[in-house]
């Protein structure tokens, strides 16, 4: 069976087959179980069409298939091996239907998935017309509009805010963005302005007319929002949106942080137990389940650019095949593993890199270097590929 199938898979290869990709390979129609090891170690396979009456996926079935990008599994399959997918290219997308037994194995092992996945994108920018003006932060959405088109697989729908004033103008816009969201869609927030540490030390974004958003607060708008959140931040202090002590429950729109906190326990009763969880903990607002986090830099820096745009955003473009001066590019210099999909940390690498030499390349020699170190939530993260083109 298994030597059959080999044979099956270059045939395939070199033939094609009709409504699929030339390098699609189809399984026969009649296949119900796909035995243990039928592709191990294959290299040549690159996309997979399981048949709608297969039930079963073996034991390493197609373990070590490296260049292995994507696999369409019908709802049927409701018994996969294991190791079934072990060693296939770091960032495989299962593509599948909402619902259906290969979702819940996606999220249980952590490959990225398509189920009727819609992508949407929030590009939220300030220019500050009474404070310190941006003129680089309408530049960067516009960009950030331009490089999200040139996604194919990924493809987005971005709608753009500029000059917001206040929390419920914040959370108006994503409301509106992401309305019909399921949990089976990705959504991104992006936001390019000011940065600010406030006076309890909590990084924030600072809105048009000034007014603050914490991480928590933020937090607590995109939680409205089902399924995966990615949130990419160009603004100073960025960093600090994944490091801040707040509260469990999101500051409601305008309310105060003396408002938020509630009195710690007193030493007998934390050690008696008569009181268990309390208010105030420390978390990091932003570091949580379903959400993928890129800052521009940490939580003590400034993120650098000019009336070009951020250095952050144009390297992160750069990295996925867009460059912000002449546009769609043929290669993309993120996709280190060439599998034809950019991870989210294959973005953090390549964009906390290339920004800070972007950084030397627009300083000054009269002025002194400055440095970003750009942080990822959650760390090493290669199998969810939110840019795949």
């Amino acid at each position: 069976m298994k030597k059959a199938l080999a044979a099956l898979t270059a045939l395939t290869l070199l033939i094609g087959s009709a409504g699929a990709a030339a390098d699609t390979l189809l399984l026969p129609p009649e296949l119900t179980v796909l035995e243990e090891e039928a592709f191990l170690g294959d290299t040549y396979v690159t996309d997979v069409s399981l048949p709608s009456g297969l039930t079963a996926v073996g034991d390493r079935a197609f373990s070590g298939c490296t260049q292995l990008r994507t696999v369409e599994i019908p709802a049927s399959v409701t018994d996969f091996g294991e190791d079934a997918f072990l060693g296939t290219t770091p960032a495989l997308l299962i593509r599948t239907v909402p619902g259906s037994p290969a979702v819940s194995y996606a999220r249980l092992r952590g490959y990225d998935y398509q189920a009727a996945t819609h992508y949407r994108a929030l590009g939220v920018y300030c220019e500050y017309s009474t404070i310190k003006p941006l003129a680089g932060t309408a530049v960067d959405v516009a960009h950030l509009v331009s490089g999200l088109a040139t996604m194919d697989t990924t493809a987005w729908t971005v709608t753009s805010a500029a000059n917001l004033s206040g929390a419920s103008a914040l959370q108006s816009a994503i409301g509106g963005a992401f309305s019909g969201t399921t949990e089976n869609d990705v959504s991104l927030f992006y936001f390019s302005g000011h940065g600010i540490v406030d006076d309890d030390g909590r990084s924030c974004l600072m809105l048009n007319d000034a007014s603050l958003v914490t991480a928590s607060a933020l937090r607590g708008m995109l939680d409205t929002v089902p399924g995966r959140k990615v949130v990419l931040l160009d603004c100073c202090f960025s960093g600090g949106m994944l490091d801040d002590v707040e509260t469990y429950d999101a500051a409601e729109p305008g309310s105060t942080w003396e408002e938020e906190r509630e009195p710690a326990p007193s030493p007998a009763d934390f050690l008696s137990g008569l009181i268990a969880p309390f208010a105030l903990r420390s978390r990091a607002a932003l570091n949580a389940d379903g959400y993928f986090v890129l800052t521009a830099c940490s939580s003590t820096e400034e993120s650098w650019g000019d009336d070009s745009g951020g250095c952050f955003t144009t390297a992160l473009l750069q990295g996925i095949g867009y460059s912000t001066r002449t546009g769609r590019t043929a290669d993309v210099p993120a996709d280190v593993n060439a599998d034809g999909a950019v991870s989210l940390d294959e973005a953090f690498s390549y964009a906390s890199v290339e920004a800070n030499r972007l950084i030397d390349e627009k300083t000054p020699a009269s002025r002194i270097p400055v440095h970003q170190t750009a942080q990822c939530y959650p760390a090493g993260c290669t199998r969810f590929a939110p840019f795949r083109r």
